[in-house]
């Protein structure tokens, strides 16, 4: 999505008329739900709605838009039933809205959280709204909710920062050693804190939407870190290390007081099971797990 947005800042800027493709309904089999966003203006195509044929078949109504300076919407089906249908075998099918905006009317998208486009051609910025179709209206959350606290700044982590930021994950690193948390070292992190480990409330607020990911240099840091979280309402909490380290990590938690039903949602050893070794490889597979879980799939450790 911030694909899209650039995008169509840049078009705002130069006054170029863009075509955004929004996908506003799934049934069935699809590559994209709704929200997924493609712009394209006579120059360039930002963003994606699933990419193969139904994303080839977009773009050339959108091109077709551009010209008559329209609103309209599509249903691909994705079989091949009918002459209608794309000739594909996915068996499912998406709407997809397609908005022609004047440069004057393509939205500030840094002025609010919710991104409405109303059917018939309307598109605005505002900061509340209830995503999804309502009454000819599809709203779309213009930022994730929730921020990704990383906890260490070592060889994982500066892998893991711009693998969660390039799939729309908001990224803050605290650090004990200043060495260690600087903006060369994490050039896509929002935010970076020098921060005591002992004392987390000092520095952040952890809420429901938040994840968080413990990676500190030593045990006795994850340990003083998790003890801290999992009594937060943290959405996500994972902690690197093996199978040994989780066992007496989680025996010191229990001697803690630490509820037995939140050290279960402890993802311990953190990301899925690929057989990663590499910094790169680990944090492809922790960033996989915290896809799944924003997403909602149950994903397999």
């Amino acid at each position: 999505m911030k694909e899209v947005f650039e995008a169509l800042a840049r078009a705002r800027a130069a006054g170029e008329a863009t075509v955004l493709c929004t996908v506003v309904e799934r049934r069935g089999s699809a590559p994209r739900g709704p929200g997924a966003m493609m712009a394209v203006t006579a120059h360039q195509v930002a963003g994606t709605i699933g990419g193969g044929l139904v994303e080839y078949e977009a773009q050339q109504e959108a091109r077709r838009v551009l010209g008559t300076k329209t609103f309209t919407q599509r249903t691909y089906r994705l079989t091949n039933e009918s002459a209608a249908d794309l000739g594909m075998i996915c068996g499912g099918e998406v709407t997809v809205w397609f908005h022609y905006l004047a440069p004057a009317d393509i939205p500030d998208l840094a002025a609010g959280r919710y991104l409405t486009l109303t059917e018939g051609g309307g598109a605005a910025v505002s900061d509340h709204s209830e995503p999804g179709v309502h009454g000819g209206r599809f709203s779309v959350a213009l930022q994730r909710p929730g921020m990704v606290y990383v906890f260490g700044g070592g060889h994982v982590s500066q892998a893991l920062v711009p693998a969660l930021a390039r799939v729309d994950f908001s990224v803050t690193v605290l650090e004990e050693r200043t060495e260690f948390l600087t903006p060369a070292l994490f050039p896509d992190a929002q935010a970076l804190i020098h921060a005591d480990y002992l004392r987390l409330s000092d520095f952040i607020t952890m809420t429901p939407d938040d994840y968080a990911v413990v990676m500190t240099r030593g045990h006795q840091g994850d340990f003083e870190i998790l003890r801290q979280l999992l009594q937060s309402p943290a959405a996500y909490v994972g902690c690197i290390g093996s199978r040994k380290k989780v066992a007496a990590t989680q025996a010191r938690l229990r001697e803690a007081g630490i509820d037995e039903a939140r050290i279960q949602s402890l993802h311990s050893p953190i990301g899925l099971a690929i057989g990663a070794e590499t910094p790169a490889e680990i944090a492809v597979s922790i960033t996989a797990q915290m896809i799944a879980h924003r997403a909602g799939v149950a994903a397999s450790d």
